[in-house]
């Protein structure tokens, strides 16, 4: 008989449990398991041999916000259902989501510490995962359910330092702004440049074309997978920081600090774009990249850029079958190095496994890329000498 069939032990909870999260244990507490619930409520769960003990702590939403000055009359009451949960600062915070908000409570005291605001009624949060930003500080990714916008947090400064809206039918290249927070000193660049100099070497690439088996392009298998990525970065980071942030600012999908209504407009822009299918259903954090599962099936995969002090959407991935495979339902990482995606046809589940690739990703994009100019050029030479050797047209045509 499989032990999973029968449990280990029983305990109740008021309300419907949304989600899990384990915090391990610290010297001043034993391992503890918190669960959020469909009203509002946090329940923290001491463990001992892994088993939860009796006597569970409850954290009460509506409490909170009125310690941190929310009334009794604010929308923000409202009994919102815990549907994510994140721990920060070395275990000792907890972000948990809280309607249109997210609420910080200290792990060790289970005390209230603050309140974001990222969205707006009606929105709410759906999704966080945590990474670490282009400063080497911890930071928070927050997606919401209405207007399909992911916001970026310094966890240190509590500030907002990006948004991206993810409503775009062709987001691969994408970039947005990354700012850094006020508190946070910006690192000079030289000595990264230096560094990134030093590797750099030169790509040795070999052009055949033959009838049989078309154009090839043979690269030197010495040459490092990592000195192609640090040539094509260096290169785009050569722009003055002023034209970069100008360039940046004009993008559609940069979207101001002080307004959420350019991100929300994002997604009514593109006139039957912002269909259901483009609706982000997660933020997943694997290998130094943000993947972004959207409902349609497709995974954007984002990745910030130090040079640039940007944020780009490296990659767009479709799984095999592609609408064939229903909708994606649900989404999580496994082991930090896969992606797992269900999709949903009817009754019918199917399991879509993705190895996180992280900045392999980009080197194959650019790859792709350096590889189309390069044969563009071939074939534009190859037309301007076909047309000059043609008896035809005189000399006054040719140098036309």
């Amino acid at each position: 008989m499989c032990p999973l069939s029968l449990p280990q032990k029983h305990f109740s909870s008021p309300a419907v449990i949304s989600c899990f999260l384990h915090l391990p244990p610290t010297q001043q507490s034993l391992g503890r398991v918190v669960a959020g619930m469909s009203d509002g409520l946090v329940a923290v769960y001491s463990l001992l041999n892994d088993l939860p003990l009796d006597g569970e702590t409850y954290l009460c939403s509506h409490s909170i916000n009125k310690a941190l000055g929310v009334s009794e009359s604010d929308l923000r009451q409202k009994a919102y259902p815990v549907r994510a949960m994140v721990l920060l600062g070395s275990d000792r915070e907890l972000w948990y989501s809280n309607g249109p908000g997210v609420l910080v409570v200290d792990c060790l005291r289970l005390q209230p510490i603050r309140r974001l605001e990222p969205y707006s009624p009606p929105s709410s949060v759906v999704s966080m995962a945590t990474s670490f930003c282009l400063w080497g500080q911890e930071a928070v990714w927050v997606l919401d359910d209405v207007t399909n916008t992911v916001l970026l947090y310094d966890a240190a400064s509590y500030q907002l330092c990006a948004k991206y809206c993810c409503g775009e039918r062709n987001p691969l290249q994408d970039v947005f702004p990354v700012q850094h927070p006020s508190c946070v000193a910006i690192a000079e660049a030289a000595e990264h440049s230096d560094l990134s100099a030093e590797r750099r070497q030169t790509v040795g690439m070999t052009y055949m074309c033959s009838p049989h088996a078309g154009a090839q392009y043979i690269q030197d298998s010495v040459t490092s997978e990592a000195s192609l990525m640090e040539e094509g970065d260096t290169k785009q980071a050569c722009s003055s920081p002023s034209s970069t942030e100008a360039s940046l600012r004009h993008s559609p999908h940069f979207c101001s600090q002080d307004s959420d209504s350019r991100c929300e407009g994002q997604q009514c822009e593109d006139a039957g774009l912002s269909s259901s299918e483009l609706q982000a259903v997660a933020v997943l954090s694997a290998r130094d990249t943000l993947w972004i599962p959207r409902c349609g099936g497709d995974v954007l995969v984002l990745e910030l850029q130090l040079q640039k002090q940007c944020g780009c959407v490296t990659a767009v991935l479709c799984p095999p079958g592609g609408a064939a495979l229903g909708r994606l339902q649900q989404a999580s990482v496994l082991d930090q190095d896969t992606v797992l995606c269900a999709h949903r046809d009817g009754s019918h589940w199917t399991l879509c496994v993705w190895r996180a690739w992280g900045p392999q990703l980009q080197l194959f994009y650019n790859g792709c890329k350096q590889l189309f100019e390069l044969e563009r050029s071939l074939n534009s030479k190859d037309q301007i000498t076909s047309f000059m050797c043609t008896p035809n047209h005189t000399s006054t045509q040719v140098d036309a």
